[in-house]
């Protein structure tokens, strides 16, 4: 994202079983780039991790009708603010706290085998070599060599985005060969639609 000199913001992100400080180090990343955040929200939605599904915490029926009245009020505190600037109001910023319990964890789990997806190979006989695992890494650790995927261990942060959208399942790992996330759970697009439909709000 280019340098944004003052310009309004705002932050959101969903997560499965916890949210921890995902949203406080998207106001950094906002805030780096000289943006002024005015407004965060973690909606509650299905559980993606296929480490966290493994052990059936799934979050299936999330976001609740108490997180949804939540999100919804986000969106219309939101639109509020932007009309105030439409209006040449000035917005105050906010400041999104950092839960400290969450970083010394997060620190910890990082460099575990817990967390690990483990090495990755791939189903010759399923890729399509479509490339989309490297497309979707966001952190260079695929890369295509004799026209199949191949995958640098030390750059991969077991984000799990190759594992999940891959479209015939060929990417696995000594520790994942199922369980996997691929799109939206059919629920939640189902349960935004119909809350957000009245307000009307465009989900997609």
């Amino acid at each position: 994202i280019n340098k944004a000199e003052k310009k309004y913001s705002f932050v959101f992100n969903t997560f499965g079983f916890i949210n921890g400080n995902t949203l406080n180090n998207l106001g950094k990343c906002v805030k780096n780039i000289g943006c002024r955040v005015i407004a965060g929200f973690a909606l509650h939605t299905p559980e993606s991790s296929p480490i966290m599904i493994r052990y059936k915490i799934t979050s299936e029926n999330s976001p609740n009708e108490r997180e949804m009245r939540k999100f919804n009020n986000f969106i219309k505190e939101l639109d509020v603010k932007i009309k105030k600037i439409n209006s040449h109001e000035a917005i105050k910023e906010i400041e999104i706290k950092e839960n400290r319990v969450f970083s010394l964890l997060g620190e910890k789990l990082r460099g575990s085998s817990f967390a690990a997806i483990g090495e990755k190979c791939i189903d010759k006989d399923k890729c399509k070599k479509c490339k989309l695992c490297q497309q979707k890494c966001p952190y260079d650790a695929v890369y295509f060599q004799d026209e199949y995927p191949k995958f640098n261990e030390k750059n991969c942060k077991s984000c799990f985005i190759c594992y999940n959208q891959c479209p015939t399942q060929a990417v696995n790992s000594n520790k994942y060969t199922t369980l996997r996330y691929r799109k939206p759970n059919d629920k939640i697009v189902s349960k935004l639609r119909d809350k957000t439909s009245s307000e009307n709000i465009r989900v997609g």
